[in-house]
């Protein structure tokens, strides 16, 4: 009840019935604007310091984005020269014995027909030589 009474008496004042001025008026808006400007100017300067940070972080994070390229780009490089050198070294162990034995083979089929050659050759001359040596061939 109390607090009601004291409610009513503040009501009942002269200054809850008063009127702004339009000095009171201007006051209030020059405070107002001046609230205004201070907190335009502290976005301004958070929005630039916000702006710098962002700026500086995504400057660190592309010095590591292309680090990890140049990194990968290593790995690759070398994965790549070790698959060449792995493939190279296959091709050559089994490359290698297999040109061997076709070189083998070659001249072996070369050495036959040079034989085979010389068997028609001795054959072609041992017929030569047949009659000769029959005239010879003492009869007894």
């Amino acid at each position: 009840m109390k607090n009601w009474m004291i409610v009513m008496l503040l009501l009942f004042t002269s200054s809850a019935f008063a009127e702004l001025t339009p000095k009171d008026i201007q006051t209030i808006t020059g405070i107002v604007e001046k609230s205004e400007a201070r907190t335009r100017e502290y976005i301004n300067a958070s929005e630039k310091r916000t702006r710098e940070y962002i700026d500086t972080k995504v400057e660190a994070l592309d010095h590591k984005f292309t680090s990890s390229i140049e990194a990968t780009d290593r790995s690759i490089t070398l994965i790549v020269a070790l698959l060449i050198g792995l493939i190279a070294l296959i091709v050559l162990a089994i490359g290698r014995p297999q040109l061997i034995l076709f070189l083998k083979q070659r001249s072996q089929n070369a050495m036959q027909k040079e034989l085979e050659a010389m068997q028609t050759e001795m054959q072609q001359l041992r017929e030569a030589i047949a009659p000769l040596l029959q005239d010879r061939i003492v009869k007894p």
